[in-house]
């Protein structure tokens, strides 16, 4: 096993603080700076310096701290293998998800598989794609779920479901019975739009550029919350440009149409399951991530008729 100097190190590290870290390990501030100063006397270096904000890094710190968490992940993916093994998966996974997937498939195949391993808890959070990716870098989050996850060089992406970014209108809407609507055809209408920290707009102003709209469109709706766009169209106050999944549910009772928008940047787009690379992936957190890939494909296929 590892020393506790190390563990108290790692949390020291992810928490900013020695009091927080004090917080979450249930010992002494004290404690703590115990075990950071031996730390520092067994490899001959500062490795953290105070500040009245917390503590900050040093360069040695620094590479400590990815040997650290490295050493604390790996510690714990094992005991959740052993305990596997010993037929107790008590197990609490951590999961990043952006709002499409809480939405589209992530609460439904928790639920499938709790009811297989029901000694196993889940804690779900719901953020932008680019934090997601942050969350299980820092190892904060087993399991990401992101929207169109870029090449990184310390997240794996295990699997890809399709997520085409879609136009969403009330049911009895003058558009609801067309099969596709040019980029062009939105200028002019009563947009809701993600706000720009979204990939789904990223993606919408530089499809917009690149026909050579340039900044087309100048939305009636801004919003940091798909509940919020959605409810914009609920009340046939406009349109929302949306992923399928944010949409999926409103589609299926009949209140809302999902209009594919004709352009290769909005049918090419997905959700990612991503993982951290460096980490090792517990048996049970492998499971959960083949039923979150079945699930997802029953969640995108519509029902028949």
């Amino acid at each position: 096993m590892f020393p506790g100097e190390l563990r108290a190190f790692h949390v020291v590290a992810q928490t900013g603080s020695m009091r927080k870290a004090s917080e979450t390990l249930d010992v002494a501030p004290s404690s703590i700076s115990r075990k950071i100063a031996l730390l520092e006397h067994q490899i001959g270096t500062t490795l953290l310096e105070r500040t009245g904000a917390g503590v900050v890094l040093t360069h040695a710190g620094k590479m400590v701290a990815e040997y650290a968490r490295s050493v604390v992940l790996d510690y714990e993916s094992l005991r959740a293998d052993l305990n596997d093994r010993r037929g107790t998966r008590r197990r609490l996974i951590g999961v990043a998800a952006v709002e499409s997937a809480v939405s589209g498939g992530l609460v439904d195949a928790i639920t499938v598989f709790r009811a297989k391993f029901p000694t196993v808890a889940f804690r779900a959070a719901t953020m932008s794609a680019s934090d997601v990716v942050e969350r299980v870098r820092h190892g904060e989050s087993e399991v990401g779920l992101t929207f169109c996850c870029s090449a990184h060089a310390e997240v794996d992406i295990v699997a890809r479901i399709a997520e085409p970014i879609v136009l969403a209108v009330p049911a009895d809407h003058a558009l609801a019975g067309v099969e596709s609507i040019a980029l062009a055809d939105l200028q002019g209408m009563p947009l809701a739009l993600p706000d720009v920290s979204f990939s789904v707009r990223r993606i919408l102003d530089t499809a917009s550029h690149e026909i050579g709209l340039g900044a087309a469109f100048t939305p009636a709706f801004t919003s940091n919350s798909y509940e919020a766009l959605r409810n914009f169209v609920h009340r046939r106050a406009g349109v929302a440009v949306l992923p399928r999944r944010a949409v999926l549910r409103e589609s299926r009772l009949g209140q809302m149409k999902m209009i594919p928008i004709d352009h290769a940047a909005f049918r090419d787009t997905s959700i990612d399951i991503i993982t951290l690379r460096k980490r090792r992936i517990p048996r049970v957190v492998q499971e959960f991530i083949h039923e979150l890939a079945r699930t997802f494909d029953a969640v995108a296929t519509p029902p028949a008729a």
